[in-house]
Formats: C-alpha cells, sequence, structure tokens
C-alpha cells in the first residue's frame, strides 16, 4: 500500500485572500501553478478598482513568486472588460467556463504587473 501524504497535494489550493477597505473588496486564490486567479471584485467608487487590485498585488508579494495573475469574466460584462484590459491584462473570449455562456480570460504575468502598477516585492531581509 503506498502512503500519500494528501496535504501536500490540497494544502496549496487553500489559500484564499482578500481586501476589504472603503473601496469595496477583492477576493483571490493561489495554488494551480504558483498562479493567482482573482475571484471578485466590488467597488462603487471611483478608482476604487484600482486601488484593491493594487493591495492584492501588494499581498501577494508577501509569498511570491507567482507565474500570472488570472481571472475571468461574462462575455456580456463589457465593464468588467475595460477595467481589466486598462488595468494592463490581455482579454481572451473561451468557451466552456459558465454553464449559461461565453466568458473572457484576463491574464498577465505577475512580475509584468508589479512593474506596470509600481508594486515592489518585499525583500527577503
Amino acid at each position: 500500500m503506498i502512503d500519500l501524504d494528501h496535504r501536500q497535494h490540497i494544502e496549496p489550493y487553500q489559500r484564499l485572500g482578500y481586501v476589504h477597505s472603503e473601496d469595496g473588496y477583492i477576493v483571490w486564490r493561489t495554488g494551480t501553478g504558483g498562479n493567482a486567479e482573482l475571484l471578485h471584485l466590488r467597488s462603487q467608487r471611483p478608482g476604487g478598482g484600482q486601488r484593491l487590485l493594487v493591495r492584492m498585488l501588494e499581498a501577494l508579494t508577501a509569498d511570491p513568486p507567482y507565474a500570472t495573475v488570472f481571472g475571468f469574466t461574462r462575455a456580456g460584462n463589457t465593464e468588467a472588460q475595460e477595467f481589466y484590459r486598462k488595468a494592463g491584462f490581455t482579454l481572451t473570449r473561451v468557451t466552456g467556463v459558465y454553464a449559461d455562456g461565453e466568458a473572457i480570460v484576463f491574464s498577465r504575468p505577475y512580475a509584468e504587473l508589479l512593474a506596470l502598477h509600481r508594486v515592489e516585492e518585499e525583500d527577503d531581509a
């Protein structure tokens, strides 16, 4: 019988992060392939989404490295698509993500997002 320590395969996928502030909230998870997946972003304040995205990137610097930051939005959500495009993400139409329609995957290499948004990685010192 093979003794598999299942924890090493489960724990990397249980890392959920979030920021909640006067700007709204942002939720992400880390795991697969050293990537960070942005799960939900909600802000009603001008510039709030941008500030929340930067706060997420700052939080991610505490435990790097990451290959890519990515997420999904519905193909009909043109407001979200414009936000992610302006934030520096590449948008690609995909099928099979949502049962009721197409989606857009937005992604950008982590290091490029840090540079674009002027977020510095934490020192190891």
